[in-house]
């Protein structure tokens, strides 16, 4: 599993990526969320070895959920995401446990990860909770649910 930061190289796999209804219930399209990139919200893109286009999720700084997190640097995950072409094949376990590697390498300040996952999504909080992500008990009403909030301390 190789985690890259976005680029425009990547646009002709990032168009071609494909969710089913039930997952776009709980995300969105890559495209669309790199339509956000900024110098605080940082599109990520995983690949396999083949370098299939697996799996795709953000890195956002200073965002709407610091204030749930014990620590003092921590970025949001969000738009987490798996092709469904490659769904249950373990990449975005993977990808998730490559994570704090690739967040030392880039952001090395940050201890924290949070994200928010919805409350009818337990598919998602077991793939969570299986990387090392806690519940912190906090609960946020959402667009489209109710979110619990998860958060993998990192150990820099």
């Amino acid at each position: 599993m190789q985690l890259e930061n976005y680029s425009t190289k990547y646009q002709v796999q990032i168009q071609q990526y494909e969710l089913t209804e039930t997952q776009l219930q709980f995300t969105d399209y890559p495209s669309n969320n790199i339509q956000q990139a900024s110098d605080r919200h940082h599109p990520i893109v995983c690949f396999n070895q083949e370098r299939d286009l697996v799996c795709y999720f953000a890195l956002q700084e200073h965002h709407e959920f610091e204030s749930y997190s014990t620590h003092s640097s921590t970025l949001l995950l969000r738009c987490f995401s798996t092709d469904t072409r490659f769904l249950h094949q373990g990449y975005a376990t993977a990808a998730l446990q490559h994570l704090p590697a690739f967040i030392t390498e880039y952001y090395p300040h940050i201890t924290s990860v949070v994200l928010g996952v919805n409350m009818d999504n337990i598919t998602a909080q077991a793939l969570y909770a299986k990387c090392k992500f806690e519940d912190t008990g906090e609960r946020v009403p959402w667009r489209k649910g109710t979110l619990m909030i998860m958060e993998l301390a990192l150990e820099n």
